[in-house]
């Protein structure tokens, strides 16, 4: 028969697998898991050294689990972990970095030690050149050698705001303003600060501060402008003790509610000026001396008075003041 009659032969589309490619082990199934694995955790499985050609020279398998117990892996795929703490990819426990080692530098670990013991260095008037994340280095000390406002001042917004209450608390408010401190570092000041404070930081304190003034910090404060710097707030939480330190003869008492208590005259406070006569109660009108009606200076200050105030006015007041005799007929 020719060679050219005879049928060319059929190529198979899957060719059989050369002789030396080995099988791969079909790998014993616990009875129960079978429907619950994963196909990837069923691969998985293939290489976890629990085949009998993986035994060492003494027998182990390099595993502890059981002859021919599948292991439980993560919720993730992960493998599991050994005795020695290395899981089957070569990676331990703390293979993504141990918080405590030292070399292992990440953003919460602070600044490198030349760093810190560069701020520690500084003096006074270098703190200027550090950063929000330096300022909190700075030790109570360095601190507390701020010699007054404007060299606090130097330092930025960022630097002071990040100062913590320790530091903050080590501050000497008596010669450095409160102004440059964040409302929140305010409320750490211990009460021997407050208790050093100026009368032109007054403005600075909250409902909650303002208590540990002393009445001798109260009688500091010069007029009434000052005085209404203070909110509201704060001056409506005044104690009666503080304000009857207030010197009412240059402090207006028309920035107290009628609940502070009634300011009193002493050897260190003059009395009630005529501008503040509109503010007194029924009854504290009675308190008035001869002298300081004689003070009003016109009807329309005497008008200010509500009309109860006037009337209470003695007799012998209005023979000292044509003002007061014109209004109440007298």
């Amino acid at each position: 028969m020719p060679k050219s009659d005879l049928p060319e032969p059929s190529v198979s589309q899957n060719p059989p697998p050369t002789p030396d490619a080995p099988r791969s082990p079909r790998p014993s199934q616990p009875r129960g898991q079978v429907d619950a694995l994963e196909p990837r955790i069923l691969l998985s499985a293939t290489w976890i050294g629990t085949d009998a050609d993986d035994t060492t020279d003494d027998g182990d398998t390099g595993s502890d689990l059981p002859d021919g117990e599948l292991p439980v892996l993560g919720d993730d795929g992960s493998a599991p972990l050994f005795d020695d703490g290395v899981d089957e990819a070569g990676q331990g426990e703390g293979a993504e970095g141990d918080a405590d080692d030292p070399d292992d530098a990440g953003s919460d670990a602070g600044l490198p030690p030349e760093r810190v013991e560069w701020i520690h260095s500084l003096n006074y008037s270098q703190f200027n050149q550090l950063t929000a994340e330096e300022s909190p280095y700075l030790t109570t000390q360095q601190v507390g050698s701020i010699p007054n406002s404007y060299e606090f001042s130097r330092m930025s917004v960022e630097a002071r705001a990040a100062l913590a209450p320790e530091q903050v608390q080590a501050l000497q408010v008596d010669k450095v303003s409160i102004g440059y401190l964040t409302g929140a570092q305010v409320g750490h000041l211990t009460t021997d600060q407050i208790e050093d404070l100026r009368w032109s930081d007054f403005r600075f304190l909250s409902v909650n501060e303002v208590d540990d003034l002393t009445p001798e910090q109260i009688a500091t404060i010069p007029n009434s402008y000052e005085f209404s710097r203070m909110s509201v707030e704060a001056r409506a939480a005044l104690a009666p003790e503080q304000v009857q330190a207030l010197q009412v003869d240059k402090v207006s008492i028309g920035y107290l509610t009628g609940a502070g208590g009634a300011p009193d005259d002493g050897p260190d406070r003059g009395p009630a000026r005529w501008s503040d006569f509109r503010f007194l109660s029924v009854n504290e009108v009675d308190d008035l001396t001869p002298e300081q009606i004689a003070t009003i200076p016109n009807s329309y200050e005497f008008s200010r008075m509500s009309v109860e105030r006037g009337r209470r006015c003695r007799r012998s007041r209005c023979r000292r003041c044509r003002w007061t005799r014109s209004v109440s007929g007298t």
